[in-house]
């Protein structure tokens, strides 16, 4: 018999799947209960509803994000490489769960309130803070930077990365765009 953190992945990944293949409208909690193999009270123990169920979906996605980005970069690589590796993760995230990385990275912010998207980024803005920081005292960027409208600015860069990536998906210049995109920001901090 699984374990409850077993049963709360089990369920998480059938959301996951169902969303990206049905989006959030159309899959019912039901669909969700039988392809986790749960009895529909489970999945109450778990989540109060398919809101809450998202936003756990949420908050995972965002924290797999951040560690992705904590894992693959250091502090001393820059923010240049920052952002190839942000935006390239992005690409990769949102090829694979195209709806998913939609709903998290786009529409989070309209449904949720603003201490909610705060919190829920934190974990990728002390990333890209630590980051900025850094380089701001090796004097790689400009030191009169506000960190954290920038920090603010990248997350929302990287949001519409992610919305462009899906809804208009031209695999033949997205080099382009990513080239073009960190060009921009690095003009912008330089």
């Amino acid at each position: 018999m699984p374990s409850m953190k077993d049963k709360r992945s089990i369920i998480l990944k059938s959301a996951k799947e169902l969303f990206d293949q049905y989006g959030i409208e159309n899959t019912r909690i039901s669909a969700i209960v039988k392809k986790s193999k749960i009895a529909q009270g489970t999945f109450y123990l778990y989540f109060k509803s398919k809101q809450d169920l998202l936003s756990k979906l949420s908050i995972d996605s965002i924290q797999e994000y951040s560690d992705y980005l904590k894992e693959h970069t250091d502090v001393e690589q820059g923010v240049y490489y920052l952002l190839e590796i942000s935006i390239d993760r992005i690409i990769t995230m949102s090829k694979d769960s195209p709806k998913l990385t939609l709903i998290v990275f786009t529409s989070v912010n309209e449904v949720m309130e603003e201490s909610y998207w705060e919190m829920l980024y934190e974990p990728l803005r002390t990333v890209l803070r630590e980051r900025l920081l850094y380089s701001m005292e090796a004097g790689d960027i400009r030191r009169d930077l506000n960190v954290e409208y920038t920090t603010t600015f990248i997350i929302s860069l990287i949001e519409s990365t992610a919305k462009r990536f899906i809804t208009v998906q031209h695999d033949d210049d997205i080099d382009r765009y990513k080239k073009e995109l960190i060009e921009f920001i690095m003009n912008a901090i330089q």
